[in-house]
């Protein structure tokens, strides 16, 4: 399969949108092919970020990025949900869903379910299927919880991640391995599982 062909073929499997714009975008070319390491200490540096947690607190880890008014994220959401269901080693995993923010759009997506905590399988239930984010006149702690998210924002340009949604999977020893977008379902399952392929 020529290089070209494959490039053509994630970016119409893998939907993303861009950490730098509102504009849907494909995945970088390492992204799918060559997916980047991310070492043991950057692993337990995600550990630290606010996160949707769902999942036992037994469970192999799973590292989510997404951006709260992402529909790709919220397509990888609902996938995951079916996996879940029907496999029960995908439902034994812990996942923890970090959101980004963006704009002030995304902080209103977010805001009705990011009051309580902790942030949990409901709460990200309700955001991922909401229709469209509430009005400004609700979103008085915008600034504090910019100031939380941040880091994991700066954390995720800083591996070269150039959009969401990014799924981390913890190996049980070694690197992770970033993955971009939200592709066929069989290759989230495989992702998951921890298969080498992208």
């Amino acid at each position: 399969m020529s290089t070209l062909f494959r490039t053509a073929l994630a970016a119409g499997l893998f939907f993303t949108i861009g950490l730098s714009s509102s504009a849907s975008a494909a995945p970088s070319f390492f992204s799918f092919l060559h997916p980047p390491a991310v070492s043991p200490a950057a692993l337990h540096t995600i550990d630290s970020f606010p996160a949707f947690k769902v999942g036992p607190l037994t469970g192999r880890h799973v590292d989510i990025f997404f951006l709260p008014t992402c529909p790709h994220c919220h397509a990888l959401w609902r996938e995951i949900q079916e996996l879940r269901a029907l496999h029960p080693s995908i439902a034994a995993l812990r996942i923890h869903w970090i959101p980004v923010l963006l704009s002030s759009r995304d902080t209103r997506m977010l805001a009705p379910y990011w009051k309580g905590v902790p942030h949990d399988a409901k709460e990200l239930k309700g955001l991922m299927t909401a229709s469209a984010p509430p009005s400004a006149g609700l979103v008085s702690t915008s600034s504090r919880w910019s100031a939380q998210l941040a880091p994991a924002l700066a954390w995720l340009r800083h591996t070269g991640a150039q959009s969401v949604p990014v799924l981390i999977r913890h190996p049980k020893a070694g690197d992770g391995r970033i993955r971009i977008g939200a592709p066929p379902i069989g290759t989230v399952f495989r992702w998951l599982k921890g298969n080498s392929r992208p």
